[in-house]
């Protein structure tokens, strides 16, 4: 998980900017997850590598400012969207259309970040307001 998420993730996205440098502008948008704000004693792997993926691609963001190219640098942070992926059933499950419909919007509208659904933008605010106790009480897999 940490060659595909972190590694392969990091090689692709330096040569899509690098690229986009070379062209005078472009946009890249990388897919990471609402678990990037999170932690998990059963899935420590999958939430790191997911904050490294909204971390880097903040980090190619503010490069990207300071160039003063056109390059739009977006991160997607899907919460629960119906997948094979997908165990269980979890809260606030997004059918596949309406995940596919939010990212597109976003990425029309070149945002900087896009959360699928919207009302996770609500929840990752609140986790970083929440005191460090509570949230690791709220954070057991």
């Amino acid at each position: 998980m940490i060659d595909v998420n972190v590694r392969g993730f990091a090689a692709m996205a330096l040569v899509a900017y690098e690229y986009f440098e070379q062209r005078g502008g472009g946009h890249l948008a990388g897919i990471s997850s609402v678990a990037s704000h999170l932690f998990g004693g059963l899935t420590l792997t999958y939430h790191a590598t997911k904050a490294f993926v909204s971390n880097y691609l903040a980090g190619m963001r503010s490069r990207a400012r300071r160039t003063q190219l056109p390059i739009t640098i977006t991160t997607i942070e899907p919460g629960f969207v119906k997948t094979p992926m997908v165990q269980g059933k979890p809260v606030w499950m997004a059918p596949v259309e309406k995940g596919v419909a939010q990212m597109v919007k976003g990425l029309i509208k070149k945002k900087n970040h896009i959360y699928i659904t919207r009302r996770w933008r609500l929840v990752v605010w609140v986790l970083y307001l929440m005191p460090q106790w509570l949230l690791v009480a709220v954070c057991l897999d």
